[in-house]
């Protein structure tokens, strides 16, 4: 099993290029269930994923961080 991410995502670029790549428009409820459908799971402002399943696109993703390295920077704060 490889690692996790916690990747927060541009939401609105995501949305639009899925748009664009399958020639309908996309909602936000949309979004959420190709990101669940996918792989993801939500966790507040952040989406989990695995390593191998994080396939978007660097245009779409604001931050992402392996999640031991999130859990370690909570833990000093």
């Amino acid at each position: 099993m490889g690692r996790s991410f916690l990747v927060r995502i541009k939401l609105e670029v995501l949305r639009a290029n899925l748009s664009a790549a399958d020639g309908e428009a996309y909602t936000r409820a949309d979004v959420r269930q190709w990101l669940l459908d996918a792989g993801f799971e939500p966790a507040g402002e952040w989406w989990r994923v695995s390593e191998s399943g994080l396939l978007l696109e660097p245009s779409e993703v604001f931050e992402a961080v392996p999640e031991v390295e999130m859990r370690r920077k909570l833990r000093v704060a």
